[in-house]
């Protein structure tokens, strides 16, 4: 399983990438929504993790519309970070896809329930 994180705080990053390495996944780290871009577009992952709350032009939500954009008939999974998410927030989260919405502070436990519910989905299609 190959996954991007995208997530501007490093310790948050790091600390994905070494639980999805004990699971046997791969997991490349994005600081902003235009790192993550570009990885996607060098191999399509099996699934994005995706901070809502990005600082810059483009946050969360805006990087989930290009990235749905981009996928051109690719399986599409998400699974959202989130801080401070209101519950409308949580719902439109929902709707729009995403496999979970896990809220911060992350835990290695509700991470990987996350990612195996991800998974286990039909992805969808774009």
């Amino acid at each position: 399983m190959d996954v991007i994180v995208v997530d501007d705080e490093p310790g948050i990053q790091e600390f994905v990438r070494l639980a999805l390495l004990c699971e046997g996944a791969t997991c490349r780290a994005a600081f902003s929504a235009e790192y993550a871009l570009e990885l996607a577009a060098t191999q399509w992952p099996d699934l994005f993790v995706i901070d809502l709350g990005l600082p810059g032009r483009v946050d969360g939500w805006r990087l989930w519309d290009v990235l749905a954009e981009q996928a051109s008939g690719r399986p599409f999974r998400i699974l959202v970070f989130a801080g401070n998410v209101t519950g409308v927030a949580y719902v439109e989260a929902l709707r729009r896809g995403a496999s979970a919405v896990i809220y911060k502070p992350v835990t290695q436990r509700g991470l990987l329930a996350g990612v195996r519910r991800a998974m286990a989905e039909q992805p969808r299609v774009f």
